[in-house]
């Protein structure tokens, strides 16, 4: 079974996406800032997709120390990525920084 990561898994984009993975089979890891509403996003799609295996993984792309936890527990548990979908973003906040110190769009969609 193949193994893909989703940023942003739980709505719009991000959730097409992640049906259009689980139709096909793939492990899906749904990493997303909010559990809670990822795992109602979660529910559906195995409702839906009987044969598709996804979790939901906390990451908060606006904070560089939950992109690091992020990516230890991913190595951690020795999984194979075969794809990554950098679907999460977000829009126009004005002169919001980050804990880190950056902008948050800019830290949020690039960083």
């Amino acid at each position: 079974m193949k193994t893909v990561i989703i940023t942003g898994a739980n709505s719009g984009l991000g959730l097409e996406t992640t049906k259009n993975f689980a139709k096909d089979g793939w492990y899906i890891i749904m990493a997303c800032r909010n559990k809670e509403k990822a795992e109602v996003s979660r529910q559906e799609i195995l409702y839906e997709n009987n044969d598709c295996t996804a979790e939901v993984m906390a990451l908060d792309l606006s904070s560089l120390s939950s992109v690091r936890q992020f990516a230890a527990e991913i190595e951690g548990r020795g999984l194979k990525i075969d794809a990554l979908d950098c679907n999460a973003g977000i829009g126009s906040q004005l002169n919001t920084a980050t804990e880190d110190g950056f902008d948050i769009v800019f830290e949020s969609n690039y960083l």
